[in-house]
C-alpha cells in the first residue's frame, strides 16, 4: 500500500476523493499555529492570486527563508487544485523556520503556457519585492513545485530571461517533486495546443536553458511514479551535471506521483524522507 493511501486510511478508514482527503488534510493543517494572509493579488485577473503563510512568531524583522510553491495538474488539462488546497504543505515547512508563498495561475485550455508562465513568473516577482514586509528574507528565496508545478519552477530556476535580474540573482535553490523537465516528444494530446506557438517545441523544456548559471537544484523522485517518466529527472540531472550546476537526486522506494507530495501531510511528514531531503537542501543552500 502507498503512503497516498496509507493516509486516507489513517485520516479516515476509507477510501475517499482526492478533494475530501485534501479538505481533511487541510483542516488539520490549519488548525496548527500558523499566521495566513489570504488572497493577495499580484495581477489584476482572479486567478492572479497567491497566499503567505508564516510561522506564528514571525514579526516584520525576521529574516526567514522563503519557499514558493507551484501545484501541478497538467498545467490545467487535469484535476487542478486551488491553492487553499496546499495549506499542508506550507504547514509542514512552517515548522522549519519557513516563510511559504502558494500561488494560483491561470489555467489550460482558457490560456496558453505563455500566460501560465507569466504568472508563475509574477508570483516570484511580487515575492522578491514584498515578502520582507511578513518576515520573509527576499534574498533567500527557494522555488518549489510538483509536477506541473515543478515543470514551472525549474522553467523559472533554469532560464534567467525569465525573471527580473535581481529576482534571479536572489534564487538559493528549486526543489523539483515529480516534475516533467525533458519530455519531448510530448505524449499527451493536450500538449501541442498548451506549448504551441509562437513557443517551439523545445522551448517548453526547462531542460533546453541549462547553461551552468542556474541555482542549487534538488530533484525528488519516486520510482513507482507512472505518470512522469524517470528520463524527465536523469536528463536534467546529467544536464545540470555537465554544465558543472550544483545539482542533487533522490530516488525513492515504492513511491509514487502522489505519494511525494503526499509526504508533506500529517501524519506522513514527520520522519519522512522526501520532506527531511527538502528541508536539508533550504538549510544548506540558504547558509551559503
Amino acid at each position: 500500500m502507498g503512503s497516498a493511501t496509507v493516509l486516507t486510511f489513517l485520516i479516515v478508514g476509507v477510501a475517499t476523493s482526492t478533494q475530501a482527503t485534501l479538505f481533511i488534510v487541510n483542516q488539520l493543517a490549519l488548525t496548527q499555529e500558523m499566521q495566513r494572509y489570504t488572497s493577495i493579488a499580484y495581477g489584476s485577473e482572479a486567478a492572479q492570486q497567491l497566499d503567505v503563510y508564516t510561522p506564528i512568531n514571525t514579526t516584520y524583522t525576521s529574516s526567514l527563508p522563503v519557499v514558493i510553491f507551484f501545484y501541478g495538474g497538467c498545467w490545467g488539462a487535469c484535476e487542478t487544485l486551488p491553492k487553499e488546497d496546499y495549506a499542508f504543505v506550507a504547514q509542514t515547512l512552517l515548522e522549519h523556520g519557513i516563510v511559504v508563498v502558494i500561488a494560483d495561475y491561470r489555467l489550460f485550455p482558457t490560456v496558453r503556457f505563455l500566460s501560465i508562465i507569466e504568472d508563475a513568473r509574477n508570483a516570484v516577482e511580487w515575492t522578491h519585492q514584498h515578502i520582507a514586509e511578513y518576515g520573509g528574507n527576499p534574498k533567500q528565496l527557494f522555488l518549489m513545485g510538483h509536477s506541473a508545478g515543478a515543470h514551472l519552477a525549474a522553467m523559472l530556476a533554469m532560464n534567467q530571461a525569465y525573471l527580473s535580474q535581481d529576482a534571479y540573482a536572489d534564487l538559493n535553490g528549486f526543489i523539483g517533486l515529480a516534475g516533467p523537465y525533458n519530455f519531448l516528444p510530448f505524449d499527451e494530446p493536450y500538449m501541442p495546443e498548451l506549448f504551441g506557438p509562437p513557443l517551439n517545441e523545445h522551448e517548453s523544456q526547462p531542460i533546453t536553458y541549462v547553461d551552468g548559471s542556474e541555482p542549487p537544484s534538488l530533484l525528488l523522485y519516486g520510482d513507482a511514479d507512472t505518470r512522469v517518466k524517470p528520463v524527465n529527472i536523469d536528463g536534467l540531472f546529467k544536464r545540470l551535471e555537465a554544465a558543472n550546476s550544483p545539482v542533487q537526486k533522490r530516488i525513492y522506494q515504492g513511491v509514487d506521483h502522489a505519494d511525494i507530495i503526499a509526504s508533506f501531510a500529517m501524519p506522513l511528514r514527520r520522519e519522512n524522507p522526501v520532506v527531511l531531503d527538502a528541508i536539508q537542501f533550504i538549510s544548506a543552500s540558504a547558509n551559503n
